[in-house]
């Protein structure tokens, strides 16, 4: 479908860095980045202009789910009418452009957590996890410095933007923009973590510190997930109305690009284009109507060359074209044998009438196709 944002991701003539420097952005955005909320959510954005920007957050409220957002931008602040949402990230969820819902993420989404202990892949996976008799989906984060087996310790970051190069998986592979956990592992990155390819493996490993850290939750508190966030509520109507402008204006200039769509014609664009199409159809038929004249008008020299024109002016006494004796002019004007038929029995008519010798139709010339081609 040409509204789907996934379409978009692989049109890289549409974007100034379509494939960038994946290890330059974890830099800043990934979890061993020393970068603060408000300069992690500004260069999120700033990629946004530049590269299809794809990222991965989970919700307080649906602990067990990842969701995937895109095309972050900024929430601009209207000064007669402040709302929640100012100045904070707005994106979109839902790879079909049409039906993607907003969403605007407080400023804690871009910061990270404080260090905990997460448990790895394997346990994740295994006996004690998904391949258990009764699957376990959640797992108590563990204290820095506990030394829990089969965990390792780092800073998760409550949001990871994905690798331009899987943004298309990330989004087709749930296009409501959701996955589960175990979703997420299995149709995003079981594939690429057992390809045996170095290169594949690293280009996912942003994603996968965050799916280990979306997989863990408060030491017996499974409500309270360690990197979750909850989503900016409008609190009026007011901020309703204007949540809902921004997001179509948001689709509208994605749909744009996309060439299927953009902002709604106005009154005034839709009459302004109708007179630029009357007076355009005005205009052609003028041309039409002078180019008719122009044919009609032609000269008997203009149709049969110098040469013919200036022989045939001395035989009829004529000192330029419009002087010629008028069957010579209507055929010079002719566009075809019909035409010409018929100019020449109108002329033999007219003799016939206006003679002073006994004449009439019956022993008068007939047209013949001999005679025609001789004219």
């Amino acid at each position: 479908m040409a509204s789907l944002f996934s379409t978009l991701v692989g049109e890289t003539d549409k974007w100034n860095q379509p494939d960038p420097d994946y290890t330059a952005i974890d830099g800043v955005l990934g979890h061993a980045a020393a970068t603060n909320r408000t300069d992690a959510a500004l260069a999120l954005v700033n990629t946004a202009v530049h590269t299809p920007t794809v990222f991965l957050f989970q919700l307080t409220a649906e602990p067990t789910n990842i969701y995937v957002g895109h095309s972050p931008t900024f929430f601009s602040a209207d000064l007669t009418n402040a709302t929640p949402f100012d100045k904070n990230v707005m994106a979109l969820i839902g790879d079909d452009i049409a039906h993607a819902v907003g969403i605007v993420l407080p400023a804690d989404t871009f910061g990270r957590v404080a260090q905990y202990g997460y448990y790895n892949r394997a346990h994740i996976t295994g006996a004690n996890g998904y391949s258990g008799a009764t699957p376990v989906m959640q797992f108590d984060r563990q204290a820095a410095g506990a030394g829990q087996p089969d965990t390792d310790e780092f800073q998760a970051r409550r949001m990871t933007m994905c690798p331009p190069t899987l943004a298309d998986d990330v989004l087709t592979g749930a296009p409501d923009g959701v996955y589960t956990v175990q979703g997420f592992h299995h149709q995003i990155l079981r594939p690429e973590l057992d390809s045996g390819d170095a290169t594949r493996v690293a280009a996912v490993q942003a994603m996968s510190y965050l799916w280990r850290a979306v997989s863990h939750h408060t030491a017996g508190h499974a409500d309270r997930p360690v990197i979750g966030v909850t989503e900016i509520s409008a609190t009026s109507v007011a901020d309703t109305r204007g949540l809902n402008r921004r997001v179509t204006t948001l689709k509208a200039s994605i749909l744009s690009r996309l060439g299927v769509g953009g902002p709604q014609l106005t009154t005034v664009a839709f009459n302004n284009g109708i007179a630029a199409l009357r007076t355009t159809m005005a205009d052609t038929t003028n041309d039409q109507l002078q180019y008719q004249r122009d044919k009609d008008n032609r000269s008997f020299t203009a149709k049969h060359g110098d040469a013919l024109a200036e022989r045939v002016r001395r035989w009829c006494n004529a000192t330029t074209d419009n002087d010629l004796p008028v069957v010579h002019r209507l055929l010079a004007r002719s566009d075809g044998k019909a035409r010409d038929y018929g100019i020449l029995e109108a002329s033999i008519q007219t003799r016939v009438t206006d003679a002073t010798v006994p004449l009439t139709l019956a022993t008068a010339p007939l047209v013949t196709t001999s005679l025609v081609e001789v004219v």
